[in-house]
This record gives structure tokens, C-alpha cells and sequence, in this order.
């Protein structure tokens, strides 16, 4: 199972722990695909295929499983496509790009510097509230009651393998990322600049500076994820950071 996935697989399973979560959140790991549900976060609602020579059954199974939840279902592009394509269109399915998961350069001599000084400030619970309110601005979320997201949040600041930091840039909140290490695995889980702050490299700075935190701690991998051609995607390849796969990405919508 991917790393991103174990990722958000375990931020599901620390909100299900809140009552009032319990009946909106589902999961279903098979060894074909793994389908994840939370009813209130769309980003949530994604089946990853782990076979797609079984696409047929993993198609059924999904659409079973979200019922009338508009949902993504993500398979390698290593599959042969022209013959998933027309069948996932055929299913309803339509394709919205690729996903694509990056590895981070060996040494960290290799990295570019950025001219943009930036400061990763581990969220507590007291700045927990504002580093809410800021990461639904930073991915600009339709959502703009921050206290139920902000009680979600709050049982990850136990976590041993998330770690939530607001970015700061000469002591003001510019954006918010996130770090996830599994043993000695590093996913560079998150990251999104403040609207008004964008275009002044601190995106740039912020991967640097997790990067930075990951090599200190002799990492067997540290990966990431971008959407092909977007704005973190680009930073990342300047940063060094290179393919190692990609995910089509097929939107259902009911």
C-alpha cells in the first residue's frame, strides 16, 4: 500500500475514534483496491486499485461501497490504459489528470536553496484553532466553520507519525504542511501557502525545510505527491525531487 494512503488511512482512523464520527467514516481494504469514506471531506471519498487486471470486480465493488457519494478511483498508468479508459467511461467514469508520487534526492547537498526564509512551528493546541482556519484558506475550502475540523485535527496532535507545523515567515502564519513517518519512511504529507502569500517562495522553503528534518533522521525514503504540471509539482522538480509512478485519476460523479 502506497505511503499517501497509509497516511490518510491513519487520519481516518484517529477521527473515527470521536463519536459523532463513528457512522461517517468507512473503509475497506481488500487485496484488490482500498476504498476510503469520510462523508464530510470529499478529498476522503478515493479507491485505489491494487490490480488492475481485476478492474471489472474492483469497479463493482466500488460503486457499491459509495452508493451515491461522488468519488476518485486511482490506477497506476503503468496498467495498459486504452482499454481501462473506455471502460471506466463506460462505468461513468471520467478521467481528470494524473497524480503523480515523487522521490526525494539521496544527499541533501543535492537540494536548491530558496531565498525565501521560512520556519516550521509544530502545532499545539493552543495555535491549533489558527492553523485551521489557516489550512482551509491555503487549500481554499469551501468550508468556513473551523471548529469541527479543528476537533478532527486535535487527535492528531497525539500521533506519533503526523506531524501538523504552521509556516512562518518573519513571525507571521503563511501557510500550514504536514510531515507522516512510518519507521523510516517520510512522506511529505501536506503543504499550501496562504492565498496573499503565494509567489514569494515559501512553498519552495517549506518542502526544503522538511526535507531538511527527514535527512536528519536518515530516511530509507521520503516521498511526496502532486497533481502533474501544478505549482507543487514544479517546485518539487526543481527541488530534485523525480517521478517514480503516477496515478490516473477517474472522477465519478453521481
Amino acid at each position: 500500500m502506497e505511503l499517501f494512503v497509509r497516511y490518510d488511512l491513519e487520519r481516518l482512523t484517529k477521527y473515527a475514534s470521536l463519536a459523532h464520527n463513528s457512522a461517517r467514516i468507512r473503509t475497506n481494504i481488500t487485496t484488490t483496491h482500498a476504498s476510503l469514506h469520510f462523508a464530510d471531506v470529499n478529498y476522503f471519498n478515493y479507491t485505489i486499485c491494487l490490480a488492475a487486471s481485476q478492474i471489472q470486480q474492483v469497479v463493482e465493488e466500488t460503486k457499491a461501497f459509495y452508493q451515491h457519494t461522488p468519488h476518485r478511483l486511482l490506477i497506476e498508468d503503468a496498467a495498459e490504459s486504452t482499454h481501462l479508459h473506455s471502460f471506466l467511461n463506460k462505468e461513468g467514469y471520467l478521467c481528470k489528470g494524473r497524480q503523480i508520487l515523487l522521490q526525494a534526492p539521496n544527499q541533501i547537498n543535492e537540494l536548491a536553496e530558496s531565498e525565501a526564509a521560512t520556519e516550521l512551528e509544530p502545532v499545539s493546541p493552543t495555535t491549533l484553532y489558527s492553523f485551521t482556519q489557516d489550512y482551509l484558506a491555503s487549500f481554499e475550502s469551501d468550508r468556513t466553520d473551523a471548529a469541527p475540523v479543528s476537533i478532527n485535527f486535535s487527535q492528531l496532535l497525539s500521533s506519533s507519525t503526523i506531524q501538523l507545523y504552521r509556516v512562518m515567515a518573519h513571525r507571521q502564519a503563511v501557510g500550514i504542511a504536514a510531515l507522516y513517518q512510518e519507521n523510516e519512511h517520510f512522506l511529505l504529507a501536506g503543504g499550501a501557502i496562504l492565498p496573499s502569500y503565494r509567489n514569494h517562495g515559501y512553498h519552495t522553503s517549506t518542502l526544503i525545510s522538511r526535507l531538511r528534518y527527514c535527512f536528519q533522521n536518515r530516511p530509507k525514503s521520503i516521498s511526496a505527491w502532486a497533481y502533474e504540471n501544478s505549482t507543487s509539482y514544479q517546485n518539487m522538480r526543481r527541488l530534485g525531487l523525480t517521478p517514480l509512478k503516477g496515478y490516473w485519476i477517474y472522477e465519478h460523479r453521481v
